[in-house]
């Protein structure tokens, strides 16, 4: 990636940012409000690509130094859903485009689409000891009885479980604890649109748990190791963890990475 990029996200401490290749990349490190005195006037001359990750404040998003004569590119990213009442119309007049990884959510509000996107650290811990079956770690979002359906299937099975509901907006536990729940589990659910679990499904080789049929469209899609609720008998789980991890094609994964994900912002 030869392109310089800046990104203004809120959780840049988070997730995988930590592990994106630092040579081109750099962050803006509190996006809840604009850069002072000309701060992003130079940051548009200075870099090619300019990324509002997530939704930023609004004194950011439509601030007038985006709608000057500059080297950047400014982009939009969607990384969860289109808040309410957004003026998608007015943030195209500020920005080159306005992107996000839900499919319908391009197709309700006009937006282009650009897929997930992942970062794997230089060293991922291997050869783990297996702890549990299954582990679920998530907020609530109005999809607890979904969950908690996943959970009882769990319980009547006998598998080894944990489960970790934030009930809380904002709560969440320390990276390293979800990181050694994850590394220690062999499967791991996701409940709605495409998360993290998924790329951790696809990075490092977890069988994956889900009710969402979309999943059946991906590329990567295999009935042996992405257990699809509904189309699956839910009281198959065990039997399912059983079977082989089919292996995931290398350019699937590179089509996932930051590099390439970069470089499909038009």
């Amino acid at each position: 990636m030869s392109r310089r990029v800046f990104i203004f996200s809120w959780n840049v401490g988070q997730f995988f940012f930590p592990w994106i290749d630092k040579t081109n990349v750099d962050f803006y490190k509190n996006p809840f409000a604009p850069p002072k005195d000309g701060a992003l006037e130079d940051i548009l001359q200075s870099y090619d690509i300019a990324l509002l990750w997530d939704w930023p404040r609004a004194e950011l998003l439509y601030h007038p130094a985006f709608l000057a004569e500059h080297r950047a590119r400014s982009y939009v990213y969607d990384w969860d859903h289109v808040p309410a009442h957004t003026d998608i119309k007015k943030l195209k007049e500020y920005h080159t485009g306005v992107y996000s990884f839900q499919r319908n959510d391009c197709e309700t509000y006009g937006l282009s689409f650009n897929s997930t996107v992942y970062a794997t650290p230089p060293v991922w811990p291997r050869g783990e000891k297996i702890r549990y079956d299954l582990v679920f770690v998530g907020g609530d979002k109005n999809r607890l009885p979904r969950i908690r359906s996943i959970y009882e299937a769990c319980q009547r099975q006998g598998l080894r479980s944990k489960f970790h509901v934030r009930r809380t907006p904002g709560t969440q536990e320390p990276n390293e604890r979800l990181e050694d729940w994850e590394i220690s589990s062999q499967s791991i659910p996701y409940i709605g649109g495409y998360s993290l679990r998924v790329m951790e499904h696809i990075f490092f080789g977890k069988k994956l748990v889900t009710d969402n049929p979309v999943i059946k469209q991906s590329e990567f899609y295999h009935p042996d190791r992405i257990f699809l609720i509904g189309e699956a008998d839910i009281g198959g789980l065990k039997p399912w963890l059983d079977l082989p991890f089919a292996p995931i094609a290398q350019e699937i994964k590179e089509y996932y990475t930051f590099e390439r994900w970069i470089e499909r912002f038009a």
